[in-house]
């Protein structure tokens, strides 16, 4: 089952609200960014549902507040520095009329107890 949530922190929280409310069991919210995440994190607990013990959380951009929510959340980390270096490589490549590459940045998974390690 997919919900939207957008990109706010409140759509997700909504979301979450809303898959609780069907009676659908589930085991992990996966989002797209980790204010979705935490969005989804306040649903739980306001529905007595504990995060990782019931159901795991999982965001994805690691920004700072990520490793203070309760319990920690566990995220995606992309070198966003390389990816915008790239960018305006290509860009400019593509100005010049020079063949484009693609290249691919592994990210790396921050692992916090939101997943139930």
């Amino acid at each position: 089952m997919q919900f939207n949530a957008l990109y706010t922190e409140e759509a997700a929280y909504k979301a979450a609200c809303e898959l609780i409310n069907t009676g659908e069991k589930f085991d992990v919210i996966c989002a797209a960014c980790d204010l979705i995440a935490i969005g989804a994190m306040r649903a739980l607990k306001e529905h007595n549902i504990t995060i990782p013990d019931q159901v795991a959380g999982v965001g994805f951009d690691d920004i700072a507040i990520a490793g203070f929510t309760f319990p920690p959340l566990t995220t995606v980390k992309q070198d966003t520095q390389l990816a915008g270096e790239l960018l305006v490589n290509t860009l400019l490549s593509s100005i010049s009329g020079h063949d484009i590459s693609t290249t691919l940045i592994e990210p790396s998974v921050i692992v916090r107890k939101s997943c139930g390690s």
